[in-house]
């Protein structure tokens, strides 16, 4: 028997592991939008919120586009969960929440 311990929903490794592939699917998805405000956007950072059901994306634009970003966010929400789904090959495809921040701004 083994004498490592198991935490309820995963290691933080793998915990690890799946935001940073997220971060990838959703780069990569912005980058190939249609969508001028969503192509020029970047995730800097995908964690847990507050675990990995549910995941916090934020997403940096230039300081004009904030508003715009959101909106366009929220309106390609579906396909970009959809991306990420592709990406992972999990059961479940966490919920992604964004967060719109401008370059030089903390992180939330």
């Amino acid at each position: 028997m083994s004498k490592r311990k198991h935490r309820r929903g995963g290691s933080r490794r793998k915990d690890f592991q799946l935001c940073a592939q997220v971060r990838e699917a959703l780069n990569l998805a912005l980058a190939s939008s249609n969508e001028e405000v969503l192509a020029s956007a970047w995730v800097r950072e995908v964690r847990p919120a507050p675990s990995i059901a549910r995941l916090l994306a934020v997403v940096e634009v230039d300081e004009e586009n904030t508003q715009g970003a959101q909106q366009a966010l929220e309106v390609a929400k579906g396909y970009l969960r959809a991306e990420v789904a592709q990406a992972i090959h999990r059961r479940h495809t966490p919920d992604v929440v964004f967060c719109v921040v401008t370059p030089g701004q903390p992180l939330p």
